[in-house]
Protein backbone atom coordinates (compact mmCIF):
# COMPACT_ATOMS: atom_id res chain seq x y z
CA UNK A 1 0.00 0.00 0.00
CA UNK A 2 1.43 3.16 -1.01
CA UNK A 3 1.88 6.20 1.64
CA UNK A 4 -1.23 8.16 -0.27
CA UNK A 5 -3.06 5.51 0.01
CA UNK A 6 -2.78 4.96 3.91
CA UNK A 7 -3.26 8.55 4.64
CA UNK A 8 -6.38 8.37 2.39
CA UNK A 9 -7.44 5.72 4.53
CA UNK A 10 -6.54 7.43 7.62
CA UNK A 11 -8.20 10.87 6.03
CA UNK A 12 -11.44 8.50 5.99
CA UNK A 13 -11.19 7.24 9.40
CA UNK A 14 -10.49 10.40 11.05
CA UNK A 15 -13.70 11.97 8.70
CA UNK A 16 -16.17 9.36 10.26
CA UNK A 17 -14.77 10.21 13.71
CA UNK A 18 -15.57 14.31 12.99
CA UNK A 19 -18.78 13.49 11.59
CA UNK A 20 -19.67 11.47 14.39
CA UNK A 21 -18.40 13.87 17.26
CA UNK A 22 -19.97 16.50 15.40
CA UNK A 23 -23.40 15.54 15.20
CA UNK A 24 -25.38 18.69 16.80
CA UNK A 25 -22.82 21.14 17.22
CA UNK A 26 -22.82 24.00 14.47
CA UNK A 27 -19.22 24.75 12.92
CA UNK A 28 -17.87 22.02 14.48
CA UNK A 29 -17.97 19.79 11.43
CA UNK A 30 -16.01 22.31 9.19
CA UNK A 31 -13.25 22.52 11.77
CA UNK A 32 -13.26 19.05 11.99
CA UNK A 33 -12.60 18.22 8.27
CA UNK A 34 -10.22 20.95 8.35
CA UNK A 35 -8.10 19.26 10.72
CA UNK A 36 -8.47 16.13 9.18
CA UNK A 37 -7.54 17.29 6.14
CA UNK A 38 -4.03 18.97 6.75
CA UNK A 39 -2.30 16.17 6.81
CA UNK A 40 -2.97 14.75 3.24
CA UNK A 41 -2.93 18.66 2.18
CA UNK A 42 0.88 18.31 3.17
CA UNK A 43 1.82 15.03 1.90
CA UNK A 44 0.02 16.08 -1.59
CA UNK A 45 2.33 19.58 -1.73
CA UNK A 46 5.21 17.35 -1.17
CA UNK A 47 4.29 15.09 -3.99
CA UNK A 48 3.48 18.09 -6.19
CA UNK A 49 6.66 19.46 -5.31
CA UNK A 50 8.76 16.56 -5.85
CA UNK A 51 6.97 15.52 -9.61
CA UNK A 52 7.29 19.04 -10.96
CA UNK A 53 11.38 18.94 -9.28
CA UNK A 54 11.91 15.45 -11.75
CA UNK A 55 10.04 16.88 -14.55
CA UNK A 56 12.02 19.89 -14.62
CA UNK A 57 15.18 17.15 -15.03
CA UNK A 58 13.48 15.81 -17.51
CA UNK A 59 14.07 16.93 -21.63
CA UNK A 60 10.44 17.11 -23.05
CA UNK A 61 11.77 16.28 -26.57
CA UNK A 62 13.60 13.36 -25.38
CA UNK A 63 12.80 11.98 -21.87
CA UNK A 64 16.57 11.96 -20.54
CA UNK A 65 18.11 14.31 -18.74
CA UNK A 66 18.18 17.68 -19.14
CA UNK A 67 21.83 19.67 -19.75
CA UNK A 68 21.58 20.87 -15.98
CA UNK A 69 20.70 18.02 -14.88
CA UNK A 70 23.50 16.03 -16.90
CA UNK A 71 26.21 18.50 -15.14
CA UNK A 72 24.85 17.57 -11.68
CA UNK A 73 24.92 14.23 -12.49
CA UNK A 74 28.61 14.10 -13.51
CA UNK A 75 29.61 16.46 -10.42
CA UNK A 76 27.88 13.82 -8.30
CA UNK A 77 29.83 10.82 -10.42
CA UNK A 78 33.01 12.95 -10.47
CA UNK A 79 32.97 12.58 -6.52
CA UNK A 80 32.07 9.33 -6.68
CA UNK A 81 34.93 8.36 -8.97
CA UNK A 82 37.55 10.39 -6.68
CA UNK A 83 36.68 8.84 -3.59
CA UNK A 84 36.47 5.58 -4.49
CA UNK A 85 39.38 5.72 -7.24
CA UNK A 86 37.17 4.11 -9.61
CA UNK A 87 37.15 5.34 -13.61
CA UNK A 88 34.77 7.53 -14.84
CA UNK A 89 34.60 8.48 -19.02
CA UNK A 90 31.81 9.50 -21.11
CA UNK A 91 31.25 9.57 -24.69
CA UNK A 92 29.09 12.40 -26.51
CA UNK A 93 27.34 11.98 -29.76
CA UNK A 94 26.14 14.38 -32.27
CA UNK A 95 23.89 13.57 -34.78
CA UNK A 96 25.50 14.44 -38.38
CA UNK A 97 22.94 17.24 -40.70
CA UNK A 98 20.11 17.07 -37.85
CA UNK A 99 19.37 20.44 -38.85
CA UNK A 100 18.66 18.82 -41.92
CA UNK A 101 16.27 16.33 -40.60
CA UNK A 102 14.79 19.08 -38.68
CA UNK A 103 13.52 21.30 -41.50
CA UNK A 104 12.52 18.46 -43.63
CA UNK A 105 10.51 17.24 -41.04
CA UNK A 106 9.86 20.07 -38.94
CA UNK A 107 9.54 20.04 -34.83
CA UNK A 108 7.36 17.41 -34.18
CA UNK A 109 8.98 15.17 -36.63
CA UNK A 110 12.54 15.83 -35.43
CA UNK A 111 11.14 15.13 -31.63
CA UNK A 112 9.96 11.76 -32.93
CA UNK A 113 13.46 11.19 -34.83
CA UNK A 114 15.22 11.73 -31.39
CA UNK A 115 13.20 10.15 -28.88
CA UNK A 116 14.14 6.75 -31.84
CA UNK A 117 17.78 7.68 -31.82
CA UNK A 118 17.93 7.46 -27.66
CA UNK A 119 16.17 4.28 -27.96
CA UNK A 120 18.76 2.97 -30.56
CA UNK A 121 21.08 4.46 -27.73
CA UNK A 122 20.11 2.46 -24.47
CA UNK A 123 20.25 -0.63 -26.63
CA UNK A 124 24.34 -0.12 -26.60
CA UNK A 125 24.26 0.83 -23.29
CA UNK A 126 24.13 -0.32 -19.40
CA UNK A 127 21.55 0.41 -16.88
CA UNK A 128 24.15 2.34 -14.62
CA UNK A 129 24.92 4.69 -17.60
CA UNK A 130 23.58 8.26 -17.08
CA UNK A 131 22.26 9.72 -20.41
CA UNK A 132 21.57 13.14 -20.79
CA UNK A 133 21.03 15.79 -23.76
CA UNK A 134 23.81 18.14 -24.14
CA UNK A 135 22.37 20.53 -26.73
CA UNK A 136 19.71 20.73 -29.93
CA UNK A 137 21.79 17.10 -31.03
CA UNK A 138 24.08 16.46 -28.93
CA UNK A 139 23.82 13.62 -26.54
CA UNK A 140 26.42 12.72 -23.01
CA UNK A 141 26.58 9.84 -21.75
CA UNK A 142 28.38 9.06 -18.15
CA UNK A 143 30.12 6.17 -17.65
CA UNK A 144 30.52 5.05 -14.38
CA UNK A 145 33.51 2.84 -13.60
CA UNK A 146 34.59 2.40 -17.01
CA UNK A 147 38.33 3.32 -18.53
CA UNK A 148 38.57 5.19 -21.47
CA UNK A 149 39.35 1.98 -24.05
CA UNK A 150 35.89 0.78 -22.39
CA UNK A 151 34.40 4.35 -23.64
CA UNK A 152 35.83 4.01 -27.01
CA UNK A 153 34.22 0.46 -27.30
CA UNK A 154 30.79 2.20 -26.13
CA UNK A 155 31.52 4.71 -28.57
CA UNK A 156 31.95 2.34 -31.35
CA UNK A 157 29.27 0.56 -30.69
CA UNK A 158 26.72 3.45 -30.54
CA UNK A 159 27.87 4.49 -34.60
CA UNK A 160 27.27 1.06 -35.73
CA UNK A 161 23.89 0.42 -34.57
CA UNK A 162 22.73 3.76 -35.36
CA UNK A 163 24.48 3.40 -38.48
CA UNK A 164 22.85 0.15 -39.52
CA UNK A 165 18.97 1.44 -38.04
CA UNK A 166 17.30 3.86 -39.87
CA UNK A 167 15.57 6.03 -38.45
CA UNK A 168 11.01 6.30 -39.00
CA UNK A 169 9.96 9.87 -39.50
CA UNK A 170 6.33 8.95 -40.23
CA UNK A 171 6.22 7.40 -43.33
CA UNK A 172 10.28 7.54 -44.28
CA UNK A 173 13.18 5.74 -42.59
CA UNK A 174 15.89 8.14 -42.37
CA UNK A 175 19.42 6.39 -42.03
CA UNK A 176 22.05 8.29 -40.24
CA UNK A 177 25.51 8.56 -39.04
CA UNK A 178 26.91 10.55 -35.46
CA UNK A 179 30.06 11.63 -34.76
CA UNK A 180 31.57 10.42 -31.62
CA UNK A 181 33.75 12.06 -28.88
CA UNK A 182 35.11 9.92 -25.81
CA UNK A 183 36.68 11.17 -22.65
CA UNK A 184 37.62 10.19 -18.76
CA UNK A 185 38.08 11.89 -15.51
CA UNK A 186 41.62 12.39 -14.64
CA UNK A 187 42.57 13.24 -11.03
CA UNK A 188 44.01 16.20 -11.62
CA UNK A 189 41.20 17.87 -13.20
CA UNK A 190 39.29 20.04 -11.13
CA UNK A 191 35.55 18.95 -11.68
CA UNK A 192 33.74 17.02 -13.88
CA UNK A 193 33.29 20.05 -16.84
CA UNK A 194 35.92 18.78 -19.13
CA UNK A 195 34.39 15.43 -19.53
CA UNK A 196 31.21 16.88 -20.96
Amino acid sequence: MSTLEKELRDLTTRLEEVLGAAAGEPGALTDGIARALEPLEASLRDAVSGAINQLSQLDPATSVLTRQALEDAAKTEFSRALRYRRELSAVSLGIDGFSGIRDAHGADGADDFLRTVILDCCRGIRACDIVGRADEAVFSILLPETPLAGAVQVGDRLRSIMRETPNPVGDVAISYTISVGVGTADTEDVGAGPLL
